[in-house]
Parts: structure tokens; sequence; C-alpha cells
């Protein structure tokens, strides 16, 4: 599903719990780190970014998928 796509509308009972209009699009969203690599431009291999916030994210573009027992998930 491409980003910002509308996947639907808030429904009348989630609108009362928020205090919203009943109908508000609900767009598809994404991991904000996974989306900042975007707006750095670390598109390509070798381009790293650090994403800070709540967490610390280092984010290192590859040209091949790397897998690896000490690290968490392959992204």
């Amino acid at each position: 599903m491409p980003l910002g796509q509308r996947i639907g509308s808030l429904t009348r009972e989630a609108a009362g719990a928020l205090g919203l209009p009943t109908g508000i699009p609900i767009g598809e969203g994404r991991i904000d780190a996974h989306v900042g690599l975007l707006g750095l431009n670390a598109l390509e291999p070798s381009k790293m970014s650090l994403i800070t916030g709540s967490s610390n994210v280092m984010f290192v573009l590859a040209d091949r998928p790397v897998f690896s027992p000490s690290l968490w998930g392959p992204y």
C-alpha cells in the first residue's frame, strides 16, 4: 500500500471518543525513522543517516542483504 494512500475514514465511534468529526480520512503511515531516510536523502548504498529522538537509530543502506545474529531484523 503506498504511503499516504487513503485506507478509510474515521468511524462515528472513534470520532466521538476523540472529539473529532466523523469521516476524517485515514491514511497509510510508516515508521518515522524509515521515512526519515527520504528527507535525509540517504537513499544510496554507503550513505548513513542518524535519526535521534525517543530512540537513536543509525541506518546504512547496503547493495546486498546483510544478515547477522548481532543485528535486530533485516531492513
